[in-house]
């Protein structure tokens, strides 16, 4: 599921997309990770509209959420990074891969389900985000 509040909207809008979760053999996972690796998960994030290059320096914030559908404890892990505006263009931004990614240390999540969510904000712009969310993946010994 991705949310879009307001992408299509001509002065600004944002939006989350494409959650990649891998353990860190460096391959994309069929959503069965092993625990005993790092874990690193990135979001592609979009902004775009006319007020966009008016902006300046801006950072967006990046938190994941793992909800464990298991009876371990959820985690959240946050990032926040700068808005790097022109590219591609003065009144569109994607961001992804290593721009928006978080690597969970070995042992972080507990094996069991959970449920993958990635929430990007923009602090002090009204609040304005987006989010998105993963299938269930499994975490195993």
């Amino acid at each position: 599921m991705t949310g879009q509040p307001e992408l299509n909207n001509p002065g600004f809008g944002v939006d989350a997309r494409n959650i990649r979760v891998k353990d860190n053999d460096s391959t994309p996972s069929s959503l069965i990770l092993t625990a005993s690796l790092p874990i690193t998960v990135s979001v592609t994030f979009e902004a775009r509209g006319s007020l966009l290059g008016l902006m300046g320096t801006v950072q967006y914030r990046v938190t994941y959420a793992f909800a464990s559908l298991s009876g371990t404890s959820d985690v959240t892990k946050s990032v926040d990074r700068p808005l790097i505006t022109g590219s591609p263009s003065p009144t569109q931004v994607v961001h992804s891969g290593t721009a928006t990614e978080v690597t969970l240390p070995v042992g972080t999540l507990a094996p069991g389900l959970y449920q993958v969510s990635a929430l990007v904000q923009l602090p002090g712009v009204n609040s304005v985000g987006a989010f998105t969310t993963l299938p269930v993946i499994e975490v195993i010994k």
